[in-house]
């Protein structure tokens, strides 16, 4: 892609970038605080388990809808939609008043996220040209990670100093700030790429659907969400309790969640395009690795400096599976039905998520803290075992 191209593929692609920043900034200054603010209100270690598993039902039942009706109504609805929830959740949040609330509004914000993801991916994808699915991809994740490692720290800092209520008035503004600029910028949006190839076959025939369900390469990224989704997970919704127990102080329970992002936002940006030149598989299995790597670290560190290296680390690694297993189902899917291909994508992470908040909270309640993470990095062993089997095997369509 020449210099030219580049710029014009970005400038198309800046108000997405820009909501995707905003929307995540706003849910990044939450995210570290939340299952704070549920302990506060007497939550053990299964209710802030269940807090996780509440958003991830919601959001499982609602991505494969949302990818499908996306492809009916527009990317941009179902996105601006997502938007105006979150901001809602924001207002609950400084309402709520014992942990069933608590458990309500992460209902809410599973809906929201199951409409964001899987248009906003679909989106990216068809504003990308076919070679620069995994560039496009990984300039959106090093989007959504910039707005979290800004919103954890700013999360961690005002909770340190004015509490954990006063934290999700900063939640609300950016929220705000991401419906404006989808309801002003995405008007102008159009989808760019369409290959001759998925112009000539008509958006009834039956050969999309065999082609979507028999592709290895489709099924498995899938398997790789759910993989990696479950150490998000557990890092997500556990890790502050966690570290906390550790005797971690929250702002710096902040600055851990700021490296996580961090990592993940400079893995990003190189990841996708890496594999546009090398291939998924060779980035996929180092990225895994990275993840059994990280959780075995978070499951024997004492105190904060362990911790912080096991944070650098999966940032990393889960920066580089996101828009790679991502850029995987757009090798692999045809144009008109990659909306559903993505909600289906997302439904796995919204499984893995489900799994890693239910199960790690129930070990870490009934055994010890340390062993969802101990979980998380066999889960990722078996992901890499898999895909090297797997996807050497497969007939991934070729981009050059």
């Amino acid at each position: 892609m020449n210099s030219s191209a580049r710029g014009a593929f970005e400038k198309r692609l800046l108000p997405l970038f820009i909501t995707i920043f905003m929307f995540s900034l706003g849910v990044g200054i939450a995210t570290p605080i939340i299952p704070l603010l549920a302990q506060s209100l007497g939550a053990s270690y299964t209710e802030v388990g269940l807090v996780g598993t509440s958003y991830s039902i919601i959001f499982i039942i609602f991505a494969a809808l949302s990818g499908k009706l996306s492809d009916r109504l527009g990317r941009r609805i179902l996105i601006l939609i997502s938007a105006v929830l979150n901001a809602l959740a924001a207002v609950l949040y400084l309402v709520a008043r014992n942990v069933n609330d608590i458990i309500l509004i992460r209902t809410l914000e599973g809906l929201a996220w199951g409409a964001f993801w899987p248009p906003v991916e679909a989106l990216t994808t068809e504003i990308a040209s076919a070679s620069a699915s995994g560039r496009a991809m990984g300039l959106s994740s090093a989007s959504y990670g910039t707005g979290f490692a800004f919103g954890s720290l700013l999360g961690g800092s005002i909770a340190a100093t004015t509490g954990y209520r006063n934290t999700f008035y900063f939640y609300l503004l950016p929220s705000m700030i991401a419906a404006l600029t989808i309801s002003v910028w995405f008007k102008d949006v159009r989808i760019v790429n369409i290959s001759e190839e998925d112009q000539r076959v008509t958006p009834q025939s039956n050969e999309l659907k065999v082609n979507l369900w028999r592709s290895r390469p489709f099924l498995l990224s899938n398997v790789i969400a759910a993989s990696y989704t479950f150490v998000l997970g557990t890092l997500l919704t556990l890790f502050s309790v966690y570290a906390k127990g550790l005797g971690v102080e929250v702002f710096w329970i902040g600055v851990l969640f700021t490296l996580f992002w961090i990592g993940r936002i400079v893995s990003s940006m190189s990841a996708g395009r890496i594999s546009d030149r090398v291939g998924r598989r060779s980035i996929l299995i180092p990225a895994l690795i990275g993840c059994a790597i990280a959780s075995f670290l978070a499951a024997i560190s004492v105190g904060i400096e362990l911790l912080s290296i096991s944070m650098v680390i999966m940032g990393i690694s889960i920066g580089a599976v996101f828009p790679v297993a991502v850029a995987l189902i757009s090798d692999n899917v045809h144009t008109r039905q990659r909306g559903v291909a993505m909600g289906i994508f997302e439904t796995s992470c919204g499984i893995g998520l489900m799994t890693a908040a239910t199960v790690g909270g129930i070990i870490a309640d009934q055994f010890n803290p340390r062993y969802p993470y101990v979980l998380c990095a066999l889960i990722s062993i078996a992901s890499v075992i898999a895909l090297g089997v797997a996807l050497r095997h497969a007939e991934v369509r070729s981009k050059k």
